[in-house]
């Protein structure tokens, strides 16, 4: 939580926070865990101190994990620094891509879910931020990804999320051919001018 605090958007940093509401469901439970703790405390108020304070520490636990998780996708955005893209999903998954490794970059909006989760589905990894991806890498070789439970995974095509997703997409192709000339929406500008290209 303290990364956070006074943390503002780096150039090379880009934000996926935004469709996330996990925060806001975090803090309206909160009076519902309190309100947990007082009433196991008059239930169990015969058992030994030690006991209850347990049980209390388990609810106030669970309820850190649910704040952490959420304050994550704010801490850990993509960064994209020399020729990688760190993409990320909060504190938990990330995915290094070498930029040459990417073949093609798209802005494309789905929903491939509900919620806020990583979706490993034929080779593809989608990084889904509340229910949904807007940019997707399709990969010349593959990248792993890396997870705190279960083993790393290879996968051929990343779908991200991102709150500004075709500044993203511009960026990335800007360092993958930086002397090509581009349109407003960041594409390789193809049109002739004076006889050239």
């Amino acid at each position: 939580v303290q990364r956070a605090v006074g943390r503002g958007s780096r150039a090379s940093e880009y934000s996926y926070h935004r469709r996330n509401s996990d925060l806001a469901v975090a803090l309206a439970l909160l009076p519902a865990i309190v309100g947990e703790i007082i009433v196991v405390e008059l239930l169990l108020s015969g058992l030994p101190l030690w006991v209850r304070l347990a049980i209390a520490a388990i609810s106030l636990y669970g309820f850190a994990w649910l704040i952490a998780w959420t304050v994550g996708l704010r801490v850990y955005p993509h960064r994209l620094r020399d020729d990688v893209l760190e993409a990320r999903l909060g504190a938990f998954y990330r995915a290094v891509v070498p930029l040459e490794a990417i073949a093609e970059v798209d802005v494309t909006p789905q929903r491939p879910a509900k919620r806020t989760q990583l979706l490993l589905t034929d080779g593809t990894a989608a990084f889904v931020v509340g229910g949904h991806t807007n940019l997707r890498l399709r990969l010349a070789r593959p990248v792993t990804i890396e997870r705190p439970l279960g083993d790393p995974v290879e996968v051929s095509q990343l779908e991200l999320a991102a709150d500004q997703p075709a500044a993203l997409a511009q960026a990335i192709r800007e360092r993958l051919h930086p002397n090509e000339r581009r349109t407003h929406d960041g594409y390789p500008d193809r049109t002739l001018v004076c006889g050239h290209e």
